[in-house]
């Protein structure tokens, strides 16, 4: 629905008198329905269309039966193994014990008996006045998929939520973030640690960031814009004097045009894969999204000085054929 539609509706009610048939346009006015929180507050929304539903239904029983047909999909690999012992040997098995086993240690461990690695990674959430609530609940989200990927590695990074306001912490907490293995703060980065060893990241900087110092504390913004409020986050590390940079993404996929922003959970799948064995591409192409419009042949088919100089030489060699054809047609 639309917000114009809703003001409308609204509008017509406060001009309504004692009989709302004395409107004078009673029939151009959306009713809407009403629908009930959590909390127990009214929200309007007007009728979803059947397009519209049908899409949200999908999009549940997606989600639903994902679990369903991962363990249909693992039926039918270990289906292919024709002895138990050759199951025991393959790398399948191996896959399956390792994530077992991982996930019972995390979830039996209490968050003090965890070995945190470095760099610590502080995420700034002090951008919730410049979104929209639709805007806040996909910065969550990413919060989530973010936590997904703390809870998956071998070598977990220090997470801090910080800057957290009133409508995030309402969220999060929905998401159960008081069982999470991460350090909540109300206060800002620049509060909880010496502004000396902060380093904000920026797709927007001018500094580039070849490696990672794990004596830092990197701060990750968590801005759901898509792309429209430029410079927030560097606006914000400027005016508290904290060091700048960015991911090398020009510097990997060349000189092309692509959107450089990336969801937080993905920008920390790359620092916490880099700090582990510092390879920047082999993180840039597990973790980069192919939709953002990055191409991952760029890098890798970006022709060499050699291959520049050869391509030179066979267009010189053409063009000098093309002239001594002309010159023989002239003469003749």
């Amino acid at each position: 629905w639309k917000n114009t539609k809703i003001e409308g509706y609204i509008r017509a009610l406060c001009s309504m008198e004692t009989d709302p048939s004395e409107h004078p346009n009673p029939v151009d006015v959306v009713v809407p329905e009403m629908s009930t929180f959590v909390d127990g507050t009214d929200e309007i929304t007007v009728k979803m269309s059947e397009k519209q539903r049908k899409k949200k239904e999908d999009a549940k029983e997606y989600w639903k039966n994902k679990k369903i047909r991962n363990k249909n999909n693992i039926k039918k690999r270990k289906a292919e193994y024709q002895t138990k012992q050759e199951y025991l040997d393959s790398d399948l098995y191996v896959a399956l014990k390792k994530k077992r086993l991982t996930k019972k240690k995390w979830k039996n461990t209490k968050i003090e008996d965890i070995t945190f690695h470095k760099p610590t990674i502080a995420m700034d959430m002090r951008y919730e006045e410049n979104m929209t609530e639709k805007q806040c609940r996909g910065a969550v989200n990413q919060m989530i998929h973010t936590y997904g990927a703390l809870k998956r590695s071998e070598r977990p990074l220090s997470l801090h939520f910080c800057s957290i306001g009133e409508y995030m912490s309402t969220l999060l907490d929905k998401n159960n973030v008081h069982n999470w293995k991460v350090h909540c703060h109300e206060q800002k980065p620049e509060e909880l640690f010496n502004i000396e060893d902060l380093v904000y990241l920026s797709p927007e900087s001018p500094n580039v960031l070849e490696e990672i110092d794990q004596e830092k504390i990197y701060i990750i913004g968590t801005i759901v814009d898509h792309n429209k409020k430029k410079g927030l986050s560097l606006g914000t590390a400027n005016n508290l004097n904290i060091h700048t940079v960015r991911l090398p993404l020009l510097e990997y996929y060349g000189d092309v045009t692509f959107n450089k922003s990336l969801n937080v959970n993905h920008v920390f799948s790359i620092m916490q894969d880099v700090a582990q064995h510092g390879n920047w591409r082999q993180a840039f192409e597990e973790h980069v999204p192919q939709r953002r419009g990055y191409n991952k042949e760029n890098k890798k088919n970006k022709p060499t000085k050699q291959d520049n100089q050869t391509e030179t030489e066979l267009q010189n060699d053409i063009d000098n054929d093309i002239l001594d054809v002309s010159d023989a047609v002239n003469n003749n």
